[in-house]
Parts: C-alpha cells; structure tokens; sequence
C-alpha cells in the first residue's frame, strides 16, 4: 500500500529532527516517503529523504502539502493547519513530547486521530488535566533511531565530556552551565568538553559560552547546529554524557546515549528515571523538582551539590568503565515496541 508521512514541527529543522529521529530512521527502514515542514520562517517548505539527505544535513525545496495524503505528525497543536490536512485525507497523529500545554491546546486535542505520549509522566499529566479518551491518547516510549552499539574505555584516556543543550537549558541555565564547565575544566586539565548547541542562548549565557571557548580552546569543542552524523560521532567519542535540562520531557538525550553505550549524567526527576538507572547506564543528581501547572516538571538547582556530584562522579574512573560495554537488552525491547506500535498506527502492511 502507498503511505506519504509528513512531520511538522514548531522548532528549527535541528531541534525537531532530534525529537523525530526514532520515527524517520523507521520510515527510511520500511522505504516510505517521508516530509518535514517547519513553522519556522528560515526552515520553511523544507523536504529530505532522511536515509539520504538529512545525515550529511542537506535539503531541498518541497512547496505546501503536495504528496502528503497519508498520515502528519505534529509536534505542536496546529488546529487550523491540522483542518488543512484533512481535506487531502491525511490522518493526524499529535506526538505530546510534553505536558506545557495551555488549556485551548488541551480543548483542541480532540482534533487529533491519536496522541501519543512518549513518557509516562507526560501521559499522566494529561489525564489528568483533560478529559480525553484511552482510545485517543496512549503512551508509547520513545526510541531515539540511534543505533544501538556499546563502547569501552581504555584506562589513560583523557575522560571526554559530551554535553548536548537543548534550547530550554541555553535559554534559562545557559549560565549555569557554563559556570559548571568552567569549573569542571578548571579541576582536571585533562578533561574533554565537546558541546552542542542550536540556539535560544541568552546575551548573557551567549556572552558566558564565548568566555569558555577563549579561555579551554585546547580543551572545549562546541558544534553549532550538528547535523546528525555529527552528534552521533559525538555520542560515540564521549565516555560520558551530560544533561541538564531544567523541565521534563521525552528526554530525548538520554535515550540517545544508552542506545548508544554511553552513560548519562542527568537531574532526578520522573522523565529521566523511567530510563537512567544510577550506575547501570548512567547516574541521577539529586536536585528539587516540583509539579507544575501545566503539568511539566521543573528543576530548582543548588550549584554548589551540582559540582559537587560533578566533580566526584568524573574523577570515580572504575564508574565509567563498569558501566560501559553494558549490554541493556531492555533498549531493544524498547524499540521494538516502538516500531510495532507506529507501524500499526501507519497502517504499514509487510509487502
């Protein structure tokens, strides 16, 4: 049978493309034409074919919705665009990477053929803040589309940091990250720092970022924009990975780095626990967390337990090493379910 896919999504080309990784490395799998439109004005009628283009992160034009007659996933509430599309027959499928929905978004959910939650704090979340029905929203969990590989350390290398920022930390902890950092590598010369980022940086966290790659240029790497071979060449070259996301989410990095081999440094709230498990695949730093209004998750930080737990975890060598090279069955459980449930929901048939 013909199945057209389209992803649409409120963020730039890098940033939604890191959230529907998982879904376009199984469309390339399965042969099925795939489209991204963007909402943003400088990624505009942007079309690739994942397994093609996309990886050397190039693009070319692709105007309205010609060719999408199947099925659409949103990664926003998009009401007057999803009316649009059901006029040329597409099925639409609302992925809720979070709970921070304002309450007319949660009044047009019933719009959506389906909503999937891809943690389930985000599926309880909305539960319980709207009145929709079980056969309208699951929850699903998340595959990143990595491959999954593990690694080894050999004693003696210098430890390398891999520390991928997602547009809520550059926004509203971009400082404290950087502070974090510079005291990190102010401790250990020897440590590795490779950095990525996208944008929302604030002047003064911009500003803070600058500083740190005059000051460790023998020891920072920053990759502005990474395409996808990019992050995954930084996923495979680092012995750790951190990330310090203030709210929660699908916690798309982590998924990344335990589909990948490599521990994760991450804050211990319910999106991260339902994958990190303290020194099996990665660790959780204790921090405040509170329940907001609209059903995410927020971190209150104390700087002084970060570095803390920071300073202590990196320098515990035999850690890293006991933690790598892991095989972690339960990644291929998740993506199984994963590509079964989707491909169902595609209406895909094995030819």
């Amino acid at each position: 049978m013909s199945i057209q896919l389209g992803i649409h999504a409120p963020y730039t080309w890098d940033e939604s493309t890191y959230m529907a990784t998982g879904l376009m490395e199984l469309a390339s799998q399965l042969n099925l034409p795939l489209s991204y439109l963007s909402s943003q004005a400088h990624d505009r009628n942007v079309h690739f074919r994942w397994d093609h283009e996309i990886r050397s992160g190039k693009r070319h034009g692709f105007k309205g919705w010609a060719g999408l007659n199947s099925h659409i996933m949103w990664f926003d509430v998009q009401p007057k665009k999803v009316e649009e599309s059901r006029k040329i027959g597409c099925r639409n499928i609302l992925v809720a990477m979070h709970a921070r929905l304002e309450p007319t978004d949660l009044a047009n959910l019933p719009l959506y053929d389906k909503v999937v939650c891809p943690t389930d704090q985000c599926y309880q979340a909305l539960r319980q803040r709207c009145a929709v029905s079980d056969k309208l929203l699951t929850h699903v969990p998340w595959d990143s589309g990595m491959p999954l590989t593990t690694k080894r350390r050999n004693p003696g290398d210098p430890l390398v940091l891999f520390v991928p920022v997602d547009s809520f930390t550059a926004q509203f902890e971009g400082s404290l990250l950087c502070y974090t950092l510079r005291v990190l590598m102010d401790g250990d010369p020897n440590l590795q720092v490779v950095l990525s980022y996208t944008s929302n940086w604030t002047r003064a966290s911009l500003g803070a970022l600058h500083d740190l790659q005059d000051r460790f240029k023998g020891q920072l790497t920053t990759l502005r924009k990474p395409t996808f071979c990019d992050r995954l060449e930084a996923y495979r070259k680092a012995d750790w990975v951190l990330h310090l996301g203030i709210e929660g989410n699908a916690a798309m990095t982590a998924l990344e780095s335990v589909a990948l081999g490599v521990p994760v440094i991450a804050f211990n709230v319910p999106p991260n626990r339902e994958i990190i498990r303290a020194f099996y695949n990665g660790y959780l730093i204790e921090c405040g967390a509170e329940d907001t209004r609209a059903g995410s998750v927020r971190v209150s930080v104390n700087s002084r337990r970060l570095l803390d737990s920071l300073t202590d975890l990196l320098a515990n060598d035999n850690a890293v090493r006991a933690m790598q090279g892991k095989e972690w069955p339960e990644l291929e459980t998740r993506r199984r379910n994963f590509q079964a449930f989707w491909k169902k929901l595609w209406g895909y048939e094995e030819v």
